[in-house]
Parts: structure tokens; C-alpha cells; sequence
């Protein structure tokens, strides 16, 4: 982003929202600075099966970052001791704090995979409404203290997953409809939280992107 500075232009995907969590994912995982380059070549490997349209040779690619992570992983008993204290800190289960060391390092693997997608979204998606409204930018310049009401509304506002799917369990009412069991549900987060219905201010004070 230094470099970016300097030519007075960047491209916010590619040079931040997307390197940005494998960093912070090590980072909170303890991976010292002289591994994060590895890691991080070997995570965005495996990170490759998020992008569209790839052949189906891609999928060898990313199995071979899985292992070339899990290898890496295992040489780096820290980062196991550092998960264990984080679940501990965390009150999670007992079965949490006692996984192997082989759950533990597929445990971190699906925390690279999972904060990715969703997370380099936010990113862009924050930048992208915060260009098209640069009166909060200035608002949130002037008032840090904001941030953090700014950041739940820009996920609101634009969520960086916009559908999610279940399967019901049992017959179950909703709507007036009778949902039954082993039908898909799909919610369609970008509409619900669109809905005039719902006064999100009791959700989040100082919001206001409508």
C-alpha cells in the first residue's frame, strides 16, 4: 500500500482487500514474521478454489496448497498452542481444547478459507459505498470513534454474503408456509436487511447509508 501512495492510485482488491486476511489470520495465529511468507503462499494457493471460472486442474493446485499448508502447520507447534490458548480464553468445549494435533491443523486451514472470501467482500464493499457516500468518509475521518457503529452498517448495508441456504430439519410454519423437513431454505440476507420494516437504529446507533 506504501508503493501505492507514492503512484497515487491502487487497486483496493487486489493490493488490500484480498492479501489483507491471510495476514491478519496468521497474525492472530502467531505465525512469526520470517513464516508468514510461506504461509501465505501456501494459503493463497488454497484460496485459489474461491475464484470463478477455473478449470477443473485447479483443484489439484489447491490440494496441493491443503498439503503443502498442513506440512508447514506441523512444523509450527506454537501456532497449535496459541489456537488451544485462544479457545481457552474463549470458553470453548473441552472437545475444542482437546483436538489432535492433525484436527488442529485442518481447524486452521478452514480458518484461512472461511474469513477469506467473506472478508476481502467486506473490504471492497466498504470502499466501494464509503466512495459513493464521502460524506460518512469525511464524518468518520473527522470522528474515529464511529468506526466501529460504521463498520456494522456497511456490512448491512451491503453484506459481503448475500445469500445463506439450510436444510430443515422437521416440518417447520413460517410465513404461512409449511416447510418440510429436508427442504433448502434460502434467506436472502441483502433483502432482509434492506427491509423498511425494521428500524435499525435500535441496531446500530449513528447508522444512516439508506
Amino acid at each position: 500500500m506504501w508503493k501505492s501512495t507514492q503512484e497515487g492510485a491502487c487497486d483496493i482488491v487486489s493490493q488490500l482487500a484480498w492479501p489483507l486476511p491471510v495476514v491478519a489470520t496468521s497474525t492472530l495465529l502467531g505465525i512469526s514474521p520470517n513464516d508468514l511468507h510461506h504461509i501465505g503462499n501456501l494459503a493463497s494457493q488454497v484460496l485459489k478454489v474461491f475464484e470463478p471460472y477455473q478449470s477443473m486442474s485447479i483443484y489439484d493446485e489447491v490440494q496441493d496448497g491443503v498439503n503443502g499448508l498442513d506440512v508447514a502447520l506441523s512444523s509450527l507447534s506454537s501456532v497449535e498452542d496459541t489456537l488451544r490458548i485462544m479457545a481457552g480464553r474463549a470458553r470453548a468445549s473441552a472437545s475444542l481444547v482437546d483436538l489432535s494435533s492433525d484436527e488442529l491443523r485442518a481447524l486452521i486451514i478452514m480458518l484461512f478459507a472461511a474469513g477469506q472470501d467473506t472478508i476481502s467482500a467486506a473490504i471492497g464493499n466498504a470502499v466501494f459505498t464509503l466512495a459513493a457516500f464521502p460524506e460518512h468518509f469525511h464524518r468518520l475521518r473527522e470522528h474515529p470513534d464511529l468506526i466501529p457503529c460504521a463498520v456494522r452498517e456497511l456490512i448491512r448495508f451491503d453484506p459481503p454474503v448475500q445469500i445463506v441456504a439450510r436444510v430443515a430439519k422437521s416440518d417447520q410454519p413460517l410465513g404461512g408456509l409449511l416447510i418440510r423437513a429436508g427442504e433448502r431454505v434460502c434467506v436472502a440476507l441483502a433483502l432482509l436487511w434492506q427491509n423498511s420494516a425494521i428500524d435499525w437504529r435500535n441496531w446500530i446507533p449513528e447508522s444512516g447509508f439508506q
